[in-house]
């Protein structure tokens, strides 16, 4: 039996709009504020915290720069609605898909070029709320 490594396939449904070709995605990378509850009153003079609300964090994905991809991803960081919108990132190894579904908005496109043939592009999504992760059995037809 053979240790053959299977590449990871990943694509991205951001409002709609399927990315493809991503070599690599990140996040997403969730905080939560700090609350300062210090009491005036407490001799010690240590500052006191008490944790507050969990920002999403961003999700950023790098697809090679294939010119529709470019341009849908820039299509959608220009959209006029402020509403976030539905965004999904699949990763398959074959055999599961795990999903991050969030809502949220394309916040940054910028292509990136560099020496030889690798021509690509970051993209980072606005996490607004809480991602959701889930996996489905990829099917073969």
């Amino acid at each position: 039996m053979s240790n053959v490594e299977v590449p990871l396939q990943i694509a991205a449904i951001l409002g709609g709009v399927t990315i493809s070709e991503i070599l690599d995605v990140g996040g997403p990378g969730e905080t939560a504020d700090d609350i300062d509850v210090t009491n005036f009153d407490d001799n010690d003079n240590v500052r006191k915290f008490k944790r507050g609300l969990i920002d999403g964090g961003e999700i950023s994905i790098q697809p090679h720069f294939f010119y529709e991809n470019y341009v849908n991803a820039r299509g959608l960081l220009h959209t006029a609605s402020a509403t976030p919108y539905t965004n999904t990132v699949r990763i398959t190894n074959g055999e599961v898909w795990e999903n991050i579904v969030f809502s949220g908005y394309v916040k940054s496109v910028s292509p990136s070029f560099t020496k030889g043939d690798k021509a690509m592009f970051d993209v980072a999504i606005k996490v607004s709320g809480k991602a959701e992760t889930s996996t489905t059995t990829v099917t073969t037809t």
